[in-house]
């Protein structure tokens, strides 16, 4: 995710467990980065990664020993969720890129 906005990342996320969603139980790690390279050097991936995980009823964690990493651990429930968001968010940006041309 390194190098994304916080909303671009988002939908990276949703985009990455849509296309292969996790199998219930199963560990992933989303790579956020510390916030090295963001300005004031504080970190603007995780929290809005953190948020939108915990929006989306996803269990994760920190990785142990990096600040970095979470480690989303995979329930099934919250699999459709991420899919209709997505489809929204493709309708948005959709129907965002239409009206932009027709002005």
């Amino acid at each position: 995710l390194h190098g994304m906005s916080a909303l671009t990342a988002t939908v990276a996320v949703d985009l990455a467990l849509t296309i292969r969603p996790p199998l219930p139980g199963e560990k992933l790690e989303i790579v956020t980065g510390r916030g090295l390279h963001s300005l004031a050097g504080r970190a603007v991936l995780r929290p809005a990664v953190e948020r939108h995980l915990k929006r989306e009823g996803f269990n994760f964690s920190q990785t142990a020993g990096n600040e970095g990493r979470l480690q989303l651990i995979a329930d099934s429930k919250a699999l459709p969720i991420v899919a209709f968001s997505l489809v929204l968010i493709i309708i948005m940006w959709t129907l965002g890129a239409i009206a932009a041309r027709d002005w």
